[in-house]
């Protein structure tokens, strides 16, 4: 699945974000993540919380088709860039997942959430 920010003003932002008014890729923003949905919980009314987690980062080509609230659009994978500070960026990422763990002890709810 595709998750891409809705385009819009920031009074309209504050609104939520109106599905309804999405008719074409311009009404979105062109860079996105791909994403696979781990969760899906009833919420008020028709409504549904998803828990997603995101693979990779992606871009609009083009538009293929709309049917309501789905669209369909052509995409493509944005390659990540190499950078000199990968040993920073993964000493970062350990760290906070060292944090995350140890916040997951506190509360057996967390620790089901976080799947650690």
């Amino acid at each position: 699945m595709g998750l891409f920010y809705i385009r819009g003003d920031e009074e309209r932002a504050k609104e939520g974000p109106d599905v309804a008014s999405i008719t074409s890729d311009k009404d979105i923003e062109v860079v996105g993540t791909l994403a696979r949905i781990t969760r899906v919980n009833a919420a008020k009314g028709d409504s549904f919380i998803l828990l997603v987690v995101g693979i990779r980062r992606i871009k609009v080509v083009r538009q293929v088709e709309s049917q309501g609230p789905m669209m369909r659009v052509q995409i493509e994978e944005i390659k990540p860039k190499k950078s000199g500070n990968d040993q920073v960026i993964k000493a970062y990422s350990l760290e906070a997942l060292n944090c995350l763990k140890e916040f997951t002890q506190y509360n057996s709810l967390n620790r089901e959430q976080f799947q650690v």
